[in-house]
């Protein structure tokens, strides 16, 4: 057995400064695929100042751990420090994440591309000076570690469900490993039956419609009904779950036939009712009623008002 000590992966960090710049880069290709310039009506262009003001929005009371400086160039060789901040991976996919899934993926995906090659640096190092070489491929271990790594970066993702996440860790798990985890599988709480069905906007808009007998709602005034509630916000990209959305729906991923994927939102059933209750009137003027949501599944009369 080798005495010589495992050696610690350097960990990848972005400064706010190098997203904003790779959200701005990202920014200009779309523009230019659209014939348009950069920046323009449509394609604007991500300020540090504005991307520095979102961070305690998004990460709260852990945003000063990643507090940092960096120097500006003045005249005469002079510069002066400004504030900026350094995230780990997680932290980086977070905050690309509050203006698109199209960005978080390309953040995630450009840093895991920086992880490669600084590892295979420093496996090349390591090779130089041990015998024997270190065996290609990753150990049963270390794919825990990352189905691990992959399961508590989601669990901050606004409507993914923690039971589902333990269940698909207990699935890679078996698969990595080759044992048995049916036993805690099981221990796992049953999913609830409004939770089973799924619906996306134009069909809560036929269901809201069955119930009315006002024909079809759009898909599009099912969306303004859930914005309007709180439930969902707009991002570049589509909507994404709010806190209090997460009681009436989940995330999912998706894949297109064009090959194009992201994630979308997955409502319960309960929320057919929700915004029946909450549709304006068929004049086209809005209710006089107040929106108010009804308690969750399991909660108690009053426990959301």
């Amino acid at each position: 057995m080798s005495n010589i000590a495992p050696s610690t992966p350097t960990p990848v960090t972005m400064t706010s400064l190098e997203i904003v710049d790779f959200i701005n880069d990202l920014r200009k290709e779309d523009a230019h695929a659209a014939g348009a310039a950069f920046p323009s009506q449509g394609f604007a262009k991500l300020e540090h100042s504005d991307f520095m003001k979102k961070v305690p929005e998004v990460l709260e009371e852990r945003a000063g751990i990643f507090s940092a400086t960096y120097q500006i160039p003045g005249p005469n060789s002079s510069s002066r420090t400004a504030p900026c901040y350094r995230f780990p991976k997680r932290e980086a996919s977070l905050m690309a994440m509050s203006y698109s899934y199209k960005i978080q993926a390309k953040v995630w995906d450009h840093m895991t591309a920086l992880e490669e090659k600084l590892n295979s640096r420093e496996s090349a190092a390591l090779e130089q000076s041990t015998k024997p070489a270190r065996v290609r491929g990753r150990t049963p271990l270390e794919q825990v570690k990352i189905i691990n790594f992959v399961g508590d970066a989601l669990k901050d993702v606004p409507g993914v469900r923690l039971g589902r996440i333990a269940a698909a860790k207990l699935k890679a798990f078996a698969e990595q490993t080759g044992l048995d985890f049916s036993d805690f599988r099981r221990a796992l709480p049953p999913l609830p039956l409004d939770q089973m069905v799924h619906l996306n906007p134009t069909q809560i808009g036929a269901r809201v419609g069955e119930l009315t007998g006002r024909g079809k709602i759009s898909g599009q005034a099912v969306n303004k009904i859930l914005l309007s509630l709180g439930l969902q916000r707009r991002v570049e990209d589509g909507y994404v779950l709010t806190e209090a959305g997460t009681k009436y729906g989940e995330i999912h991923d998706y894949k297109a036939e064009n090959d194009h994927s992201g994630l979308q939102i997955d409502w319960y059933e309960s929320v057919v009712s929700l915004v029946r209750d909450n549709l304006p009137e068929a004049t086209g003027k809005s209710s006089k009623r107040s929106m108010k949501l009804r308690p969750g599944p399991g909660e108690p009369r009053g426990a959301m008002s």
